[in-house]
């Protein structure tokens, strides 16, 4: 790649990789390879819009472009920018119509995708948003604050409806999570902190499920079929299966 890498994504036959100033676009079916300009800075989060065959992307800019797939040049182009928040955006999520994002400023901001309008901005930590996640009917959203808060889309409003406290009485930030299925089909919330751990936590009651301990900071997490990966600072990424 050549730079360092913010945001990855596979859709749809293609591989996206976020980088500085751009994302670096791969069709996997000829390996054909194009750039897309239009960022200022890191790109640090990159998601599917598969209806509407487009993409989004957020980064240090402060602004979500938005990228449709031009089938007669064969590549995509960017359509669209939608601007509103005052830090970095961390993290993008698409359910239906809505695209929620998250926030160096700790706001998460919903948009009406039909109108590319912002219809809500929620004060939701005191500290960046660094994960969003949707559960069933609920977003759950993770912060430096070392808090997860769980909200449900009441249009026109995010309502709060529950907040984990990663550690009592202290502020363990949470740097990224995921959501993930144990061998027992259990839903668990896998959260990696700022402490060097990784947390597990049973949902919806967030029953704690133990601590990972690691040796090197863990940046992320993300799941696949029983099991899940940790990225560290080290430049590994480990495989966990669960038993």
């Amino acid at each position: 790649i050549g730079d360092d890498v913010g945001a990855v994504l596979v859709a749809s036959g293609w591989l996206f990789v976020g980088i500085p100033g751009r994302l670096k676009c791969w069709n996997m079916s000829d390996n054909s390879q194009f750039d897309l300009q239009g960022h200022q800075g890191q790109v640090h989060s990159i998601v599917p819009y598969t209806e509407q065959g487009m993409i989004f992307s957020g980064g240090e800019d402060r602004a979500i472009l938005a990228w449709r797939f031009n089938g007669q040049s064969g590549a995509f182009e960017q359509v669209g920018a939608m601007q509103g928040h005052t830090g970095a955006i961390l993290q993008l999520q698409v359910v239906a119509n809505l695209l929620f994002s998250g926030s160096m400023d700790g706001t998460i901001r919903v948009w009406d995708l039909n109108s590319a309008q912002c219809v809500h901005t929620c004060m939701a930590h005191n500290m960046p948003v660094m994960g969003i996640l949707v559960w069933e009917n609920h977003l759950l959203s993770c912060s430096l604050d070392g808090t997860v808060k769980v909200w449900t889309w009441n249009a026109p409003n995010l309502d709060l409806t529950y907040t984990h406290n990663m550690v009592q009485n202290e502020q363990i930030g949470v740097l990224g999570m995921c959501g993930s299925l144990n061998a027992q089909n259990v839903p668990v919330l896998v959260a990696a902190c700022n402490d060097n751990s990784i947390r597990f936590f049973e949902l919806p009651s967030f029953n704690s499920l133990g601590t990972l301990k690691q040796r090197k900071d863990v940046r992320c997490v993300n799941s696949g079929p029983g099991m899940f990966f940790a990225g560290h600072s080290d430049g590994t990424v480990r495989a966990w299966k669960w038993v």
